[in-house]
């Protein structure tokens, strides 16, 4: 059998069966592989899947093994079809809870065609399959690394950061599930996954900002020692809502979600929206509408690179150009940087230059954070600072929290975040 082809076995147990792989092809060194694997995950005090912790309590004793691929060395997107094939034959009350990751290389065989992602395996398919074996976890790989050799991509692979964006917007498409799985796996992740071309990117752009007129406070915070922030306007209404539940969607804020259901986020403040939904009607005379959108503006602030690493994107200057708030996956995203690069200072403008560029960052459907993802929450008056936190105070006095949930807001986080800035406002 061939020692280095991927090895996927069948195992039955009790009427029930699991399904692992390994390069070993010999089943009993490949299943002492497997007890040690997990006696080192509960070691690391590792959450293990219902089989995993059988297998570490000794009482699994292999009734039969089958060998799904026979040790064919064969790409990995065939050996997940073979494993969910062989899968499918069973009912899943015959299934043991596990983990079966390789569902993920499904994902490598996909085009894109105009705005829409094809691939064989559709989204409803995994659907099905999650429905159907809910006991499976077909998640999100564990570390970002591990993701990055799924896509077959080196770690400083150019095409990882569009791979990776692509894959990540096709599983956030449809489904809430999928979303929370993503999502979680994305918070627990530490490496950088930007490309090693948008990282320079990224850094290059920032370095043309240190001696320019442009104001440091629009796009860097000392504190925090983070270069580059995205700016959520909203309501002192609505942030109450964001703060206290630490998720921004659809719900909070129309104006900040494109047709295609992705939340948008300015690279810094004093944009042409910004100025609208202020209200201000004539800028000469300093006039401005009492039924302004956003008559009490609050600004919060996250990391540019942070949103990036968890499946945002840059949409390039193409996107002004349009009439409608829609955009082309494949045509309007800046995948590497290298617009944003070349076009730093007319992103950071004056809001009423000609050669002002709208550059957004897009994430789907919305965000979910902890309080110290927040960079600064800036309003414009200290009176505007104290009524943001009383009403903090008030509104989650009157809400059904967990305990647990309680205990993740942080008043005192928040105080600390909270800075005054009227220059940020076009109202002061």
């Amino acid at each position: 059998m061939n020692e280095k082809a991927t090895q996927i076995y069948r195992v039955e147990f009790n009427g029930k069966y699991f399904w692992f792989s390994s390069l070993i092809g010999e089943f009993t060194k490949a299943f002492k592989m497997q007890i040690s694997l997990i006696s080192r995950y509960e070691q690391q005090g590792k959450d293990l899947t219902e089989i995993q912790g059988l297998i570490a309590a000794g009482k699994v004793k292999v009734d039969q093994v089958h060998f799904i691929n026979v040790g064919a060395d064969i790409c990995q997107m065939k050996l997940a079809q073979m494993l969910i094939d062989d899968m499918k034959k069973f009912d899943s009350s015959q299934i043991y809870g596990q983990k079966i990751p390789l569902l993920m290389f499904y994902l490598k065989n996909y085009q894109i065609v105009g705005d829409e992602i094809k691939s064989d395996f559709s989204v409803n398919e995994l659907l099905q399959l999650m429905n159907d074996y809910c006991q499976v976890d077909f998640g999100y790989p564990n570390n970002e690394t591990e993701y990055q050799h799924l896509l077959g991509a080196s770690e400083n692979s150019n095409e990882y950061f569009k791979q990776r964006s692509l894959v990540l917007n096709y599983w956030l498409k449809d489904d809430h599930y999928l979303r929370i799985i993503l999502q979680n796996a994305i918070n627990h992740s530490n490496s950088s996954v930007l490309s090693q071309q948008a990282r320079s990117n990224y850094k290059k752009a920032y370095y043309q900002l240190e001696n320019s007129e442009v104001n440091s406070l629009w796009y860097e915070d000392i504190e925090s020692r983070t270069t580059g922030l995205t700016w959520y306007l909203t309501s002192a209404d609505q942030a109450i809502k964001i703060l206290s539940n630490f998720r921004i969607g659809s719900e909070d804020q129309n104006r900040n979600m494109s047709e295609d259901h992705y939340l948008t986020f300015a690279l810094r403040p004093k944009t042409p929206e910004q100025y609208q939904n202020e209200g201000i009607l004539n800028k000469a005379a300093g006039n401005c509408n009492s039924f302004a959108p956003v008559p009490v503006p609050v600004f919060i602030c996250f990391s540019l690179k942070r949103i990036l690493e968890r499946g945002g994107l840059l949409i390039n200057s193409e996107l002004n150009n349009k009439e409608e708030m829609s955009f082309n996956l494949q045509e309007d995203v800046d995948w590497d940087l290298f617009s944003f690069n070349k076009n730093i200072r007319s992103i950071y403008a004056d809001h009423d230059s000609t050669n002002l560029m709208q550059t957004k960052c897009i994430i789907k459907d919305y965000l979910e954070f902890i309080a110290k993802d927040i960079i600064k929450i800036y309003v414009r008056t200290e009176a505007e600072k104290v009524s943001l936190l009383t009403a903090l105070i008030e509104y989650q006095a009157k809400q059904s929290f967990s305990k647990k949930h309680l205990q993740l807001i942080d008043l005192s986080q928040y105080a600390a975040r909270i800075q005054v800035e009227p220059d940020l406002f076009f109202r002061r």
